[in-house]
């Protein structure tokens, strides 16, 4: 099975790349302007799901996906 998977998607006849699926990248930061400034430069082209907000849990949240099909969460936690 692992065979047909790896021939699959390393053959040129198989298809166009199908985007990556199932898993995001999280970046944490201390301070909410950090954040702001990662989720701006992470936007450029990319699809925002949840605008940066302030959130209950978080001082600033948000989530994207980027040009190249990767899912991104941004995220500066509240002080404990």
């Amino acid at each position: 099975m692992l065979f047909f998977f790896f021939f699959h998607w390393c053959n040129p006849d198989s298809g166009p790349y199908p985007g990556i699926h199932g898993n995001a990248v999280s970046l944490s930061v201390d301070q909410p302007q950090e954040a702001e400034r990662l989720f701006a430069a992470l936007s450029d082209g990319a699809q925002v799901s949840m605008p940066m907000a302030e959130t209950q849990w978080a001082l600033r949240f948000g989530m994207l996906t980027d040009r190249y099909g990767a899912m991104w969460m941004v995220n500066c936690n509240r002080p404990a």
